[in-house]
C-alpha cells in the first residue's frame, strides 16, 4: 500500500490544473521500475487531460515502464539520465 500512497502522493502535486496556462503539457517521469504499474491509471488520466507523459526507466527490472508509458525511454545508468533527458528535451521541443 506504500506504493499506492506514493503515487496517490505524485499525481495531487503533478495535478493536471498546474499545466492551465502552458500550450503544450509534458510530465517526465523518472522510475527504477518498482511500482510502475500502480501508476498506471494516473498515467492515463493526465493524458486524458492532454497532458504527455514520458516515462524513463532507469537500470534493470523496468520492462514495465513500456507496459504503461507509450513514450518511453530506458537508461541504463544514473550517470547516463542527462543524456537521455537531453535526447528527450530536444525531440520534445524542437520536433526532431
Amino acid at each position: 500500500m506504500k506504493v499506492r500512497r506514493v503515487a496517490e502522493t505524485r499525481h495531487r502535486v503533478v495535478d493536471a490544473q498546474a499545466f492551465e496556462d502552458v500550450e503544450e503539457k509534458t510530465v517526465i517521469v523518472i522510475t527504477d521500475g518498482a511500482g510502475v504499474d500502480a501508476t498506471a491509471d494516473y498515467v492515463k488520466e493526465l493524458e486524458a487531460a492532454g497532458v504527455k507523459v514520458v516515462g524513463i526507466g532507469v537500470g534493470a527490472g523496468t520492462e514495465s515502464v513500456t507496459r504503461v508509458y507509450g513514450d518511453h525511454y530506458h537508461s541504463p545508468y544514473f550517470r547516463d539520465l542527462p543524456k537521455t533527458l537531453l535526447r528527450i528535451l530536444t525531440r520534445r521541443m524542437l520536433g526532431v
